[in-house]
This record gives structure tokens, C-alpha cells and sequence, in this order.
């Protein structure tokens, strides 16, 4: 992924995509993509509102409001 992002990030704002879990987040930030999506890890959570507030406070974002 690091490698892509290197290689397009002049072209294009990089977005990661699928397969992303909470464990994989501070990995995929660290490539340099602007943006990630994560559908699975909060759809598929117990607690929604926890997931979000955990994946807000692992990219450095805080909390969501609710």
C-alpha cells in the first residue's frame, strides 16, 4: 500500500478501501492515504456508538456527538 500511495499521491487524494479493521487503522494511516473507509468495522460491531468513538480516538479525532 505504501508503495502505491508513493507512487500516486502526487496525481490523485488516496482513499483506502475494504478490509480495513480497528486493528489495521494506525497501519493504513502510516502509508499516507488522506482518507480510509470503515464500513465492516462499525456495521459489524455490538456497539456502534462505541466502535465509532474508539476508531474516532484512534485516528485522533475525538468524539462523535450523539
Amino acid at each position: 500500500l505504501a508503495l502505491q500511495v508513493e507512487l500516486l499521491q502526487s496525481q490523485r487524494t488516496l482513499v483506502a478501501i475494504g478490509g480495513i479493521s480497528a486493528a489495521r487503522v494506525t497501519d493504513v494511516l502510516a502509508s499516507g492515504v488522506k482518507s480510509i473507509a470503515l464500513v465492516s468495522a462499525i456495521t459489524q460491531a455490538n456497539d456502534v456508538s462505541a466502535s465509532v468513538n474508539a476508531l474516532l480516538a484512534q485516528i485522533g479525532q475525538g468524539e462523535r456527538d450523539d
